[in-house]
């Protein structure tokens, strides 16, 4: 027995020694430790589970923040550094380390002066990660009372697994653990995004760590029982589980997707043929045709480029897996991972468009990055104490100006005082600086749902939602509003001008042999053409000839009784024109 316990105390000492060093995935014999750290760690008390208090609501990430949470690593010190300047203007930094007079030196050293927004928790912890071990946001019956959900990490590095407890006294905030049978759940922060509306993403990690045939052989619950774990403490009632990407040695979601709002999701772009670029497209048309958002439209997909490594080369040929993706929102500021000026203009471009008026912020994460994570994965989230939740039913990126259905917005709108008014904002033209603005009336069969409708416009219309509490308190969504807002455009009866619209065209496999895949990223529900021609001009093959269904981008052809040779993908509708090059081969 004597020698049993020595060897546990070695195991957890040697993952302090190695400590802040340790990388995100598994370090040394790490992975063959888990089955024991797990039987030490999971409480055994058969039909109780934790006792948790009411019906939970996991938090957005865009949601506003009390607090953002990072674990001092001195190798990583400088990309920490700028985190903490990039958040202090936002809010509370929240610094757990084990010496604040050092990292007060050096942060000082860096020019950064605690303007009163620092917080040190001095605490134990192993390694950087603590998006993976940190707990997680959530609220009581929505808005009510704000909690901590912590999950078992899954690595066998107690410390980690336990700083959550150490940040709930702290931060005086009540915790729900996840290590008592039947509720025992292994799960990590980076391979879980929620909309804050009860749907929530993950890669089949959470499977392969949890279920019939897991990794560790201890835990054994099915789908179902997972799926169940997660709405009790996570509020979780729609759990979209993707494949896990062969180069992606973590699966872990965060490296190439991220929840921007309740309809956008971002998502890292390969080539098909390119690392995980097959998977990760397969992973999305999964998606897109089999789920729609927590208000039942289908999901806006913005594509941002993965970038190759310092060596030219990406995942599949020993480049790291450098990600854009991997992002954090800070109120009204996103701070996003960096890694080459001539790929990062490109990527700090498609933030700005998509989230307009947020602050970007781009840091160097050259350094850290080969230990498969960045800023996403070493920050997490303290949501406020007492939310003004503001979820948005946005217009579809385009609409018939004459459908009056189509300009409806609505809002999910809630507060514990209760809820004194919610107005729409909306302007027709940016160059416009006025905004009109129209009270949004409650409807009459959800009490936390309002709506309005915007004004026929031709072209572009812009708008943001304010809501104000019985409390006073007033906030907008999108939090940066008036400079941030959500937007659609429209083709009206009226409006003559050639428009062209984006297009997001891709086919697969190319060169084409037999059934080849055309995906389709187009958000305007019209009438389309797509047709095949040849290198003369001559048309070969109708496509498709009817109303276009943005929530089934895909559309297949048969290049088998095709004379090899070049052909073109040509796309006709109303203000859209796309093109795109096949290569037939036998």
């Amino acid at each position: 027995m004597y020698k049993y316990y020595v060897i546990i105390f070695l195991g957890i000492y040697t993952s302090i020694a190695l400590g802040q060093d340790l990388p995100r995935g598994f370090s040394g014999n790490e992975a063959g430790r888990m089955q024991e750290y797990l039987a030490r760690t999971i409480k055994s008390l058969p039909n109780r589970g934790e006792i948790v208090p009411g019906r939970m609501r996991s938090m957005a990430e865009w949601e506003e923040l009390q607090g953002l949470i990072i674990s001092w690593v001195n190798s990583y010190r400088d990309i920490q550094a700028e985190i903490v300047r990039a958040v202090i203007p936002q809010c509370r930094i929240i610094i757990t380390c084990s010496n604040p007079d050092n990292v007060k030196s050096f942060l000082e050293s860096k020019g950064i002066a605690d303007n009163g927004n620092i917080q040190y928790v001095v605490g134990k912890y192993n390694s950087i990660w603590v998006r993976d071990y940190g707990p997680n946001s959530v609220y009581l019956n929505d808005v009510d009372s704000l909690y901590l959900t912590d999950w078992i990490y899954n690595r066998p590095r107690y410390q980690d697994d336990t700083l959550a407890r150490q940040l709930s006294r702290s931060l005086h905030l009540p915790l729900l653990e996840t290590n008592t049978v039947p509720d025992d759940l292994v799960h990590t922060g980076g391979n879980y995004m929620s909309d804050g509306l009860g749907l929530a993403f993950s890669s089949l990690l959470v499977m392969d760590e949890n279920g019939p045939l897991n990794h560790y052989g201890f835990s054994n619950h099915t789908e179902a029982e997972v799926d169940s774990i997660m709405k009790k403490y996570m509020g979780t009632q729609t759990y979209i589980k993707m494949e896990t990407l062969p180069y992606d040695a973590i699966h872990h979601i965060d490296m190439h997707m991220k929840i921007l709002d309740e309809q956008t999701i971002l998502v890292g772009r390969y080539q098909n043929n390119v690392a995980d670029g097959a998977q990760i497209n397969a992973n999305i048309d999964y998606v897109l045709s089999n789920f729609k958002n927590s208000f039942g439209k289908p999901f806006r997909i913005v594509y941002i480029p993965m970038p190759p490594g310092p060596n030219g080369e990406y995942p599949d040929n020993n480049g790291d897996y450098r990600t854009y993706t991997n992002s954090v929102f800070v109120n009204k500021t996103v701070i996003v991972p960096f890694y080459q000026e001539k790929y990062d203009t490109a990527a700090e471009n498609i933030y700005r468009q998509t989230l307009p008026g947020y602050n970007i912020v781009g840091i160097d994460c050259n350094k850290i990055i080969p230990s498969l994570g960045a800023i996403h994965c070493i920050t997490k989230e303290v949501g406020v104490t007492d939310p003004l939740m503001i979820s948005v039913n946005q217009a579809e990126p385009f609409v018939d100006a004459s459908d009056e259905g189509a300009r409806k917005i609505g809002a999910r709108v809630k507060n514990r005082s209760g809820i004194r008014e919610v107005r729409l904002y909306y302007r027709q033209d940016k160059d416009d600086t006025g905004w009109s603005q129209i009270r949004m009336e409650q409807d009459s069969a959800y009490e936390d749902y309002f709506t309005a409708v915007l004004p026929p416009f031709d072209s572009l219309s812009e708008y943001y939602v304010e809501a104000e509490a019985n409390s006073g308190k007033i906030l907008s969504r999108p939090m940066t509003a008036p400079d941030g807002y959500f937007s659609t455009r429209t083709l009206s009866t009226n409006f003559t001008a050639k428009v062209t619209l984006p297009v997001n065209l891709e086919i697969y496999p190319n060169p084409a042999k037999a059934t080849t895949a055309i995906h389709l990223s187009l958000f305007s529900r019209q009438k389309i053409s797509v047709k095949l021609f040849d290198s003369n001009g001559k048309e070969v093959l109708t496509i498709f000839d009817g109303q276009w269904n943005p929530s089934q981008p895909k559309l297949f052809f048969n290049a088998r009784n095709l004379t090899p040779g070049l052909y073109f993908v040509r796309i006709h509708g109303r203000g859209i024109e796309a093109a795109a090059k096949v290569v037939v081969v036998h």
